[in-house]
Parts: C-alpha cells; sequence; structure tokens
C-alpha cells in the first residue's frame, strides 16, 4: 500500500511534530523554497493561488531547503542558504506577505547537477523520496518546484521550479535551458498560461 504524503513525519518551522496530520483531507501544494532566488517571486504569486482557493480546501505548504543556493542564485547575504525554516518564513512574510505555513528545513531529492552538493551519508527526506518517486523521479532542479496532492495524500500532478516566471518562457522560446530548468521538450509557457494550468490541477483535485 502506498504511504499518504500526510503520514510522513515533518515538523513545523517552530519544531513541532507531525506537520502533515492537519492537512488530511485537503488538497496541498509541497513547494521548496529558500530566502531571496532567483525564483522568490513566485513566493507572491503562490499566495494569490492560495487566496484563490484556500476556502475550498486547498493548502500550501512550504519547504525550506538549502539544496539550490549558490553565487547567482540566491542573493546577498542568503547566498550560503539559510540557517533555519524561520528565516525563509520571515523573508517570505516580510517581502511577499504570504499566509500559508512552512516546515523544518531539510534535505530534498536533487538532481544533477545539484547532487554533487550533498555531503557524504546526506540524503534526501522521506517527503522528498515520495513527491519525486511518484512523478519525475529523476530529482529536483532549483528552487520552487511544486508537487500537488490530493486528499488523500497522493501526488497528483508537478510543476517545474520556473513555471510562473515568464524568464523561463524567453529562455524556452530562444532554446536556451534556464538555470535549473528542465524544458524537456515541453512546449514553452508564458507565467500567465502556466497559472492557468496550475489552476486548472488544483480545481481538477477538489473536485474529486
Amino acid at each position: 500500500m502506498s504511504t499518504s504524503v500526510y503520514d510522513i513525519p515533518l515538523k513545523t518551522w517552530d519544531g513541532q511534530e507531525n506537520f502533515l496530520e492537519k492537512y488530511k483531507g485537503k488538497v496541498c501544494m509541497v513547494i521548496n523554497v529558500t530566502a531571496d532566488c532567483g525564483n522568490a517571486p513566485q513566493y507572491g504569486i503562490v499566495e494569490e493561488i492560495y487566496q484563490k482557493y484556500k476556502d475550498q480546501g486547498f493548502e500550501v505548504i512550504a519547504v525550506p531547503t538549502n539544496d539550490y543556493c549558490g553565487p547567482g542564485i540566491t542573493y546577498g547575504k542568503w547566498e550560503p542558504g539559510i540557517e533555519n525554516a524561520e528565516q525563509a518564513r520571515t523573508y517570505a512574510k516580510e517581502i511577499y506577505d504570504v499566509t500559508y505555513d512552512f516546515s523544518e528545513l531539510i534535505t530534498s531529492k536533487a538532481g544533477a547537477p545539484w547532487s554533487n552538493k550533498f555531503k557524504e551519508g546526506q540524503t534526501p527526506h522521506a517527503l522528498y523520496e515520495k513527491l519525486v518517486g511518484d512523478t519525475n523521479g529523476d530529482g529536483m532542479y532549483g528552487n520552487f518546484e511544486k508537487f500537488l496532492v490530493n486528499r488523500k495524500g497522493e501526488v497528483v500532478d508537478n510543476f517545474s521550479n520556473y513555471t510562473l516566471l515568464d524568464y523561463a518562457y524567453d529562455n524556452m522560446v530562444k532554446g536556451v535551458k534556464p538555470i535549473g530548468g528542465k524544458p524537456h521538450g515541453i512546449a514553452p509557457m508564458t507565467s500567465e498560461e502556466a497559472y492557468n494550468a496550475i489552476c486548472a490541477s488544483i480545481e481538477k483535485a477538489l473536485a474529486e
């Protein structure tokens, strides 16, 4: 029997146990986040999506990681990453006024070339083993990769880390692979088209 995402042990940003249990019976989007980076403007767009559907049983779960941090990816004092989940949460609330919840800081399932950042013996958290294993299977490629989970705790959709930003569309039209992106032959979408696609997937999951 497949494990429900909501049964996986995970702490809140401030250390409380069993964070995911309260989401049972809801449709959730799980997103790996950090502080300031090229994909950070998605904090605000995701908040807009959250406000649109939260009264229908939709939630957003922000999961801080340091797996995609570094020069040119994360900026200023955040270039080497965050020290704890509270830093990501504070940044998101102060800059983008987000209201969704944050988990503890964990390790994701990074794809190449990010996986070479892993220290010896370091392994992905069970949450990301589940999310990635049930979708693309080959790892994650940057901050703000989005996994949609249905009311049963099953992963039903996966959206790339760059989907809600137009720079990704511009690069894909030019044939340039965005930093951390993985076009894999998919048709380019503008941020508006990506927003609509994500909303359609959420609405489908809410209706089931």
